[in-house]
């Protein structure tokens, strides 16, 4: 299990949440983005633990976020 680190959500969510509001809207992308938030916490449950001086941790966690929108769609 990874630990929730918002700065990794609150360092990619601006950069999607632009592009979402030209295709999606503000209201429905201010829903998908709820959703995956919740998605995001559920898979840092679920993802191994690999280590906190792993160089590849950052790697992950900016997946996890790009996963997590993708999949609230």
């Amino acid at each position: 299990m990874l630990e929730y680190k918002a700065a990794y959500w609150k360092m990619m969510i601006p950069f999607f949440r632009k592009s979402m509001n030209v295709r999606y809207g503000k209201e429905t992308t201010k829903l998908l983005i709820q959703k995956a938030e919740v998605e995001y916490r559920e898979m840092l449950n679920r993802f191994d633990d690999i280590g906190a001086g792993n160089p590849m941790a950052s790697n992950a966690y900016m997946s996890l976020v790009t996963l997590s929108l993708w999949k609230s769609l």
